[in-house]
């Protein structure tokens, strides 16, 4: 299965991007091993500081690919930003569109998926658990940017950290805003806003921080079960 997967994606490779991405992050021994697959359709626009994977090998992380028939495989672009540092703990998998931008420090669980055209925003810490699932047009983002001063001058918006945990499922269109926490096995549900921690696991999240159910789980596939 992994043999007709990788085919799948050989039309859609660009080896010039494929090649400096990897040599560029991982030098030339383990660069030629090809652990990140770039696509033609993605631009990499910052290429800075650092990306670490344990033990590199061949299609581990794949960036810019998918198949979600809502969105335009050859005209959404997805963006590589990073001055920071990034994490892979795995395999992971950056659908179409999808976009990346890093200046502090980004991590990445084994076996994560970002289906297409969802945006991560990074400036403090942003941690993904194992078995992540990020459907599309997500925003997950640690900063608002533009500070807020008090009379004194004094910052009121610092960034702050945003933790996912394990075997959570982010459904399309949510918003996930700074200093969040998500526990292991909960579900974010479409169209959601989340500005606040929740401490307990297995919770189906809605709307603006509401829990809409307890004692839920989901199913999902993810890039090294393909």
């Amino acid at each position: 299965m992994k043999i007709l997967s990788l085919l799948s994606y050989v039309s859609r490779i660009s080896l010039f991007k494929t090649i400096r991405f990897n040599v560029h992050y991982f030098g030339l021994k383990n660069g030629l091993k090809l652990p990140v697959l770039v696509s033609k359709n993605y631009i990499l626009h910052t290429l800075k500081g650092s990306v670490h994977i344990e033990s590199p090998s061949f299609h581990q992380i794949t960036l810019g690919f998918g198949g979600v028939g809502i969105f335009d495989q050859k005209y959404d672009r997805g963006i590589w930003q990073n001055s920071g540092d990034v994490y892979f703990n795995g395999c992971a998998s950056f659908g179409h569109g999808s976009k990346i931008s890093n200046g502090g420090t980004l991590v990445i669980g084994n076996n994560f998926s970002n289906t297409a055209k969802s945006e991560i925003v990074c400036q403090d810490k942003v941690t993904f658990g194992d078995n992540v699932l990020i459907s599309w047009d997500c925003l997950i983002m640690d900063t608002d940017f533009h500070s807020i001063l008090n009379n004194s001058e004094k910052t009121l918006n610092l960034n702050k950290e945003i933790n996912v945990g394990n075997h959570v499922w982010i459904g399309c269109r949510s918003l996930i805003l700074k200093g969040v926490s998500i526990p292991d096995d909960c579900i974010i549900a479409a169209n959601s806003t989340i500005t606040k921690s929740f401490s307990d696991s297995n919770l189906l999240i809605g709307g603006v921080n509401n829990i809409l159910k307890t004692g839920v789980s989901w199913n999902g596939t993810f890039p090294s079960q393909k």
